[in-house]
């Protein structure tokens, strides 16, 4: 009986986007649901001066982002937020189109801290290799696209200096930290293999398979780690797992995507008196 609590959806005009939720039977239900930064602001903005009553789904918190891009669930505890971030691109247009979302994005985090006390997680691809170790290639991913673009935008759309910068903002401006980093950490720098086997559970995103298109196609044998799951600072203690679910040049596990699922597990949420 899976659809006994529907799926959440945010769609798009178009067939590249889209966002959906689904929720576990007997699990908690969410309180509210928005699909744009801008609504959950003004709701956020309304109860701290003193407005009562919660957004109706089937009004405010109904309007979506035009690519399907945001579901953000209100729950007793936690805010829990999953976006499909846009590709960085190798344009002005595509490079505007993630500056213009990174602020928006930005301005959220800052003002869910400055007024709410709840906790966040925050999953999704957010087409960013944070660093060289999530790059099955890193010299070859930063040398792609150097001219003649500016410097913050040389690189492979998703490690690109600029994209990196504003990671690093973006956790600051939510007190995130990285979930999967944390319960797998990068291997030294002055290691023999300073990159994780391209093999192994440690790329989210990978190139086209062998089955698919023999191993001609440019991206074969490549991954990179863009998919990720970002959690407040204070939720740390009860982090217990986080894993990617496929691994291998053929996507093992990818399910026809290619993105492998993440998984992210945090214990119960400790009652008053530690009961």
């Amino acid at each position: 009986d899976i659809y006994s609590i529907p799926p959440f959806y945010s769609l798009a005009n178009g067939c590249t986007a889209g966002t959906a939720a689904l929720l576990r039977n007997g699990g908690p239900i969410p309180k509210q649901i928005f699909y744009t930064f801008e609504t959950v602001i003004k709701y956020l903005h309304r109860i701290e001066n003193g407005e009562k009553g919660e957004i109706s789904t089937m009004s405010e918190g109904s309007i979506h982002h035009l690519e399907g891009r945001i579901i953000l669930m209100e729950f007793e505890s936690i805010w829990l937020l999953h976006t499909y971030t846009p590709n960085n691109g190798k344009s002005d247009k595509s490079f505007k189109r993630r500056e213009d979302w990174e602020s928006k994005l930005q301005l959220f985090l800052q003002e869910l801290q400055k007024f709410s006390s709840k906790s966040l997680v925050y999953m999704g691809d957010l087409n960013i290799a944070p660093n060289d170790v999530d790059l099955s290639d890193p010299d070859w991913f930063r040398n792609a696209h150097q001219e003649p673009l500016d410097e913050r935008n040389r690189g492979q759309p998703g490690c690109t200096p600029g994209e990196r910068q504003n990671f690093q903002e973006l956790l600051k401006a939510g007190n995130l930290f990285d979930a999967f980093r944390k319960k797998n950490p990068a291997p030294p720098t002055d290691s023999k293999s300073p990159v994780p086997d391209i093999k192994g559970p440690y790329y989210s995103w990978r190139g086209n398979d062998s089955a698919q298109y023999g191993v001609t196609g440019r991206f074969f044998g490549k991954g990179m780690r863009i998919d990720h799951a970002l959690i407040s600072e204070e939720l740390n203690p009860r982090l217990e797992e986080c894993k990617l679910l496929g691994h291998g040049v053929d996507r093992i596990g990818f399910m026809g995507s290619d993105h492998c699922p993440i998984f992210l597990r945090l214990s119960e949420q400790q009652k008053e008196g530690g009961n």
